[in-house]
């Protein structure tokens, strides 16, 4: 693949499209799952957004794995419980500086309305969960480790 400038390769913008893209999905899954258990389950938003972003790294993470990243998996069982809780890791810890922190600066001291500054938090993760896991999760393997397209 042609290589461009730092090293990357015209693969990773392709890969960050379809990052976003189950990403966006993803947006969905935790907009709903933060509306329904702070408003109809009625639990502080702040509970209610961790609940949600658990429940949207799950979703992501199984379309990331085997669209977004089918190239990278390696073989087996072990290998797939390996990378689902690399995913969890650099999802939750891009979550927690991302969500989480401008959840509640935005929220609590801005008086923001939750639901909007949830979306701002998503947008501030989305750049470091991408590149935790494409160096990380899905790091490039010898070919004969990887499963193919």
């Amino acid at each position: 693949m042609e290589k461009i400038k730092y090293g990357a390769t015209l693969e990773t913008p392709r890969r960050f499209l379809k990052f976003c893209l189950v990403g966006g999905a993803g947006v969905v899954v935790n907009m709903g799952m933060l509306y329904l258990f702070t408003d109809i389950v009625g639990l502080y938003y702040l509970l209610s957004s961790i609940i949600a972003i658990e429940i949207a790294i799950l979703n992501n993470f199984f379309w990331n794995d085997i669209w977004t990243w089918r190239d990278r998996r390696k073989k087996g069982g072990v290998q797939f419980f390996k990378r689902l809780i690399k995913y969890n890791i650099s999802a939750n810890f891009s979550s927690f500086v991302g969500n989480i922190v401008t959840l509640w600066i935005l929220t609590s001291i801005f008086g923001w309305y939750y639901m909007y500054a949830n979306v701002v938090g998503i947008m501030v993760g989305v750049i470091l969960n991408f590149s935790l896991n494409d160096r990380w999760t899905y790091r490039r393997g010898k070919p004969q480790e990887s499963i193919g397209e």
